[in-house]
């Protein structure tokens, strides 16, 4: 194989994470040598499993197709050779059925490619739970009188919600077989890329509008009559700032502890920014913050009303059910990078 072809194979592996390298400058001059790396010995094994199953799949094949052919020749001498009545249809019934029979050797029907199959799965078990969570967060949101009224709500919430969110894995059936035959279909259009190298450093003008963005967001939920006069030059009418005018109850303890919070997401993005990149401190701490964010909001959606008026505080703990979700899929992509930081440090170096 060619330099020019092994590589870059080999630097295409090592960014997709299936190897690793380091150099050696041991014996004359650096020399670069690369090893699997956990996620590269797990596709190895993948692979050898794969590959033993199509050895085993080809040699079942052939073994059915000998057998049959056995059997047809068997039917054929018996017919010849003037056998008994009973033989023929002993020998078809160990045949099998004509469908089974005709399984055997025509190719299957695949409506989901087994690349897929993983996706397909993750999406349909997240998209019905999430339907499922914000139908029981709308379903609950005044506190039922009774057992018996938490009953007739869950009743209304299996026949409204719960049964017609099965319609979700459906649409993505349809999706996912569209796919699959639009890559049969046309396969020069769907060109797969690999990954690209997650990176520490940070775009400094992303971050610092971020850290303004939430600066400002930070300062209109801390004083939202104030933003009001600034938006409107302070031509709005009383009930415009009655709609905002926070609970008492939300004031004394949680609308403290959510401003808290929010002073230190602003905080480590700061400190991200100034530094120009992740480390582990701050990704540790980012996830810390992720897990507290979570459980505040929590706190906010069940721990009673956040404004006054109902109609502005059932809008806004819609918009916070949303922001949790959000969160919580932040949180798990954190946490499947570090695994994989962790793992990838965890690796013994060749000496």
């Amino acid at each position: 194989m060619e330099e020019g072809t092994l590589y870059p194979l080999l630097r295409r592996l090592e960014s997709q994470e299936v190897l690793q390298s380091e150099w050696r400058t041991g014996q004359g001059q650096p020399r670069r040598y690369y090893r699997l790396s956990p996620q590269g010995e797990q596709l190895y094994q993948r692979l050898i499993r794969s590959w033993r199953g199509l050895n085993d799949a080809k040699a079942e094949a052939a073994a059915s197709t000998k057998e049959a052919g056995a059997a047809e020749a068997g039917a054929s001498t018996a017919e010849a050779g003037g056998a008994e009545a009973g033989e023929a249809p002993a020998l078809l019934t160990a045949f099998g059925r004509p469908a089974d029979v005709a399984a055997r050797y025509q190719p299957t029907i695949t409506i989901i490619d087994p690349a897929d199959s993983r996706t397909f799965l993750k999406a349909s078990v997240i998209g019905v739970a999430l339907i499922w969570v914000i139908g029981l967060l709308n379903a609950f949101q005044h506190r039922p009188a009774s057992v018996g009224d938490g009953l007739l709500v869950l009743r209304d919430f299996y026949f409204s919600v719960g049964l017609p969110a099965l319609i979700w894995p459906g649409i993505l059936v349809v999706w996912f077989g569209a796919a699959a035959w639009a890559r049969r279909r046309w396969p020069d259009t769907g060109v797969w890329k690999p990954r690209p190298e997650e990176r520490d450093a940070v775009n400094r003008s992303g971050s610092a509008s971020a850290v303004v963005f939430f600066a400002a967001g930070t300062a209109v939920l801390a004083d939202p009559a104030g933003a009001l006069d600034l938006v409107s030059g302070g031509r709005l009418g009383a009930p415009a700032y009655a709609a905002f005018a926070y609970d008492d109850d939300f004031l004394r303890l949680r609308g403290p502890v959510v401003l808290a919070v929010m002073i230190a997401g602003i905080a480590l993005l700061t400190a991200v920014l100034i530094r120009g990149r992740w480390e582990p401190a701050t990704r540790r701490a980012q996830l810390v913050l992720n897990v507290v964010t979570c459980a505040v909001l929590l706190w906010i959606l069940f721990g009673g009303a956040v404004f006054r008026q109902a109609a502005t505080d059932q809008t806004v703990k819609g918009t916070i059910g949303l922001i949790v979700l959000i969160v919580l899929a932040d949180l798990v992509r954190r946490v499947r990078r570090q695994r994989r930081r962790v793992a990838m440090r965890a690796v013994p170096k060749i000496s």
